[in-house]
This record gives C-alpha cells, structure tokens and sequence, in this order.
C-alpha cells in the first residue's frame, strides 16, 4: 500500500469476558472471578462481586442502557490474528488498544484487592495479545484505582516489562471503601516518571517523524 504516512487506529477495543479469569486468579479470588450468567432477560451479562456489570437498569454507575439488541462483536476483539486481518483489509497499520466493559469495571469495583489481581491478570492477558504483533498492536493497562500504591506498583509492572502497556485510566470515580484510605492522591510524581518511560520515546518518534521533508 503506497501512502505519506501511517494509519493509526487510535480507539480500538478488546472483548475480555470470554477470558477463563478463574484460571488466571490466584486460589483465594477464584471464586470471586467474573463469569457470563443469564440476566433474566434473553441476555447474559457479566457478574463481579455478584452484580450484573454494567447494571441491568436505572440510575447509577455502570448503567449501559437498554440491551434490546446484542451488540455487535468482531473475532478480532478476541483473536489478534482476525484483528490484524482486519487491519490488513481496512489500511491500518497500528491500532492502540482499550478495554471493553470489564476492563471498565476493575476501577469502580468495590473489594480493592479483587481490583488489584483482576488488573494485573487482565494486563498480562492484553500483553500476550498484542505479542502477535508488537509493532502493530498497542494495549493498555488498566489500574486498580482503589488503591493508588497499587495502581503505581501495577503502572511500573505494566511499562517497564519488554512490551510496555501505557496506562488506560477510565473516568470512573473509585467507591467509598476502606481501602481508600491506603492512599487517595493522584499517581503523582512516581507515576508521571513512569510514564514518560512510555510517553518520551512516542513523543520524540513523533516530533522527527513531522520534521521529515514530504
């Protein structure tokens, strides 16, 4: 394909919930782990902490709406080897990565502990995705917000490994619980060091890439 310049895909989603988290987890949260069950209403729904995720109906956090209609799924939010098939159709070189709504959820869950090992589970399952394609395929991590020294020691975890997953931090607000008061400022300066592990070398790529003469 003869172009200028490379296409980025720069909002592109995973599907985690056919995942066997229960494997992933260490014994004391198995059986705490998130699984597909009926709702009630001619459609499954993900459960974590025995809630339905995002809830069925009314007011409040993780509401999705109305689920008259399935909504629709590509293989490749599953298999990387259908995503770069698509990729490959669509003319996208490289396509960066966020979570569907179970990645989602990990910020806003309630048990704290839970939200750290389902992070550190649900960051290695996307780095070993997009390890069919590094070059290609750009995941993120998502962090345990409950617990902010948590979320700096899973943020060092996930952009210091060979394949660094920057940070996804979904705007969801973290539940009242005690966990809270194990820290409540910002990732501060620890966090901002950690990202310019990954953010320095993308922003310099970028800067000389935009300095060539066309």
């Amino acid at each position: 394909m003869n172009r200028k310049f490379p296409t980025v895909d720069a909002d592109g989603h995973l599907e985690e919930v056919h995942v066997n988290w229960k494997e992933r987890l260490p014994q004391r949260y198995q059986a705490m782990a998130p699984e597909r069950r009926p709702a009630g209403n001619g459609q499954s729904r993900l459960f974590i902490e025995g809630k339905a995720w995002p809830k069925p109906s009314g007011p409040g956090l993780g509401v999705g709406g109305p689920y008259s209609r399935p909504h629709p799924r590509r293989e490749g939010m599953q298999d990387p080897k259908a995503r770069l098939v698509d990729m490959d159709s669509e003319g996208v070189d490289v396509a960066v990565l966020f979570g569907g709504s179970f990645a989602g959820t990990i910020p806003a869950l309630e048990d704290a502990a839970l939200a750290i090992e389902l992070a550190r589970a649900r960051n290695t399952w996307v780095a070993e995705y997009c390890a069919q394609n590094p070059s290609r395929l750009k995941g993120t991590a998502v962090l345990p917000q409950q617990d902010i020294p948590a979320s700096v020691t899973e943020l060092r975890r996930a952009v210091t490994r060979s394949r660094p997953l920057p940070p996804w931090a979904p705007g969801l607000p973290s539940p009242p619980c005690e966990s809270r008061s194990r820290g409540s400022a910002p990732l501060g300066s620890s966090g901002e060091r950690l990202l310019s592990l990954v953010t320095g070398p993308m922003v310099d790529r970028l800067a000389r890439a935009a300095e060539k003469p066309d």
